[in-house]
């Protein structure tokens, strides 16, 4: 028997449910317009809209976790550095000139 999570892992549903979310978040701004111009059949509308929106999130909520991001990767200094221990502090003018003595260096000894 197939579960919840499995069918909302399928594409093809996750392509009707985002197709179904943009027609009633469309049917709630249209409903909105209905009510403030006081045409008929507004709330009719925006009830529909409503119940399409509930659905779907019900349905979503079965669905599986995104996965957790490591910013770590990104900031080194998440993954537990301290306050008190250095960086690199050397400005990349400070480090051509420390490559230029180097390369100087090894010249000398070729």
């Amino acid at each position: 028997m197939i579960n919840l999570t499995e069918i909302t892992n399928r594409s093809g549903f996750k392509k009707l449910v985002y197709k179904s979310w943009r027609w009633s978040i469309a049917l709630a701004i249209l409903g909105g317009v209905f009510m403030i111009n006081e045409w008929p059949y507004s709330n009719i509308i925006l009830s529909i809209a409503g119940i399409v929106l509930v659905l779907i999130y019900f349905v979503l909520a079965f669905g599986p976790l995104h996965e957790e991001v490591d910013w770590t990767l990104v900031f080194p200094e998440l993954a537990g550095v301290s306050a008190d221990e250095e960086f690199e502090t050397e400005s990349p003018l400070q480090k051509i000139k420390r490559l230029e003595k180097e390369i100087e260096e090894l010249k000398k000894k070729l």
